[in-house]
């Protein structure tokens, strides 16, 4: 196991001495792809919730930030943007491309 997580840059894996043992990645869609290989490869495992990784640098909280640039039919720009704000994103700019076409 610990072959497959130095094979992988994007993963980071801290081992305590019990048999448990923290894995830091780039999101959860990359940690349930993890999960679900080691649930085929017969590890049996229970998983917490997912948590953010912040940063202090000069007494400032630092969180991750990504950028993303969604093209949608208009009729679910709602559904996106709510789905998107439950994640707690910020839309900076939404512009309408022409025919039932908008990007938020």
């Amino acid at each position: 196991m610990k072959k497959s997580f130095s094979n992988n840059v994007a993963i980071n894996v801290a081992f305590d001495e019990t048999d448990s043992f923290k894995v830091m990645g780039r999101g959860e869609l990359q940690l349930a792809i993890l999960i679900e290989m080691m649930r085929r490869e017969g590890y049996e495992l229970s998983v917490g919730m997912p948590e953010t990784i912040t940063r202090t640098i000069d007494d400032v909280l630092h969180e991750p930030m990504e950028l993303l640039v969604i093209d949608v039919p208009e009729e679910y720009t709602g559904v996106v943007t709510q789905q998107v704000g439950m994640r707690k994103g910020k839309m900076q700019k939404m512009q309408n491309n022409g025919f039932r076409q908008g990007t938020a």
